[in-house]
């Protein structure tokens, strides 16, 4: 094993002790009140399924009028990324089935697992709202990296709807990173396996400017003088020659 493959697994060791560390203090520290529970659940909605495949297909039907192929390309990726990444989690809560906080009868269940099952109270590892977070900030960052407003909001709300699925008690903390992991990365091979816009816009032909217009009309000058040119020494030349004629 070479030295960046040792460094790699210890930090990889030492961040998955961390957040087991941080899964435990939650479960045995934090109680939140009813309301706070409620107001993580609206927040947490941010991150929902719904949100990202309205505002992808938003984004196409802007795209296609004003004939942005970038915005289009960008729709696309977070459409295809969030059925993805659905699918993805959904399949992977089934596998693993980690009970969520809200289930538990007591602290020390924070790491309790009931495979192969799809109930939902089973459903904890990983956070899909993370998950499409995550596949939300990459296709942003990937597509719009100049674009310092729309990279900072977009990961500021990933962040909060992090942050309310702990805090509401829907997932332990180690869901939420993982599920940006998953998020980034699926995001990212979509992004590969998809063409930058398989659909080009058609693009509108230019409104004729006045400008267009005077460089058509001297053009057509030009080309009319030209031709009144040729037909003048065309005729000049044929008299000449009739007059050179030996059949005069």
């Amino acid at each position: 094993m070479s030295r960046w493959s040792l460094y790699r697994l210890l930090g990889f060791s030492l961040g998955a002790g961390l957040l087991v560390g941080l899964d435990a203090l939650m479960a045995y520290a934090y109680r939140p009140t009813p309301a706070w529970v409620e107001w993580s659940d609206w927040l947490s909605r941010l991150g929902a399924g719904e949100v990202p495949l309205v505002v992808g297909g938003l984004a196409l039907g802007l795209a296609w009028l004003r004939r942005d192929d970038r915005l289009g390309g960008w729709g696309i990726s977070l459409l295809a990324g969030v059925v993805v990444a659905g699918g993805t989690t959904f399949l992977l809560k089934s596998l693993i089935g980690r009970l969520r906080p809200y289930a538990m009868d007591g602290p020390w269940e924070f790491f309790l697992f009931h495979p192969l099952t799809i109930v939902g109270a089973w459903q904890s590892f990983p956070s899909g709202h993370a998950t499409v977070m995550g596949v939300a900030v990459e296709t942003v960052r990937r597509w719009y990296p100049q674009v310092r407003w729309a990279r900072w909001g977009v990961g500021l709300a990933t962040v909060l709807v992090g942050l309310a699925r702990v805090t509401g008690r829907f997932h332990h903390p180690s869901d939420v990173v993982v599920g940006y992991v998953i998020g980034a990365w699926i995001a990212r091979r979509v992004m590969e396996g998809l063409p930058r816009w398989p659909f080009r816009m058609p693009r509108r032909k230019p409104f004729p400017t006045a400008e267009r217009l005077s460089l058509q009309v001297s053009g057509g000058s030009e080309a009319g003088s030209d031709i009144t040119g040729q037909a003048s020494t065309s005729g000049a030349e044929a008299s000449e020659s009739a007059t050179n004629s030996p059949f005069k």
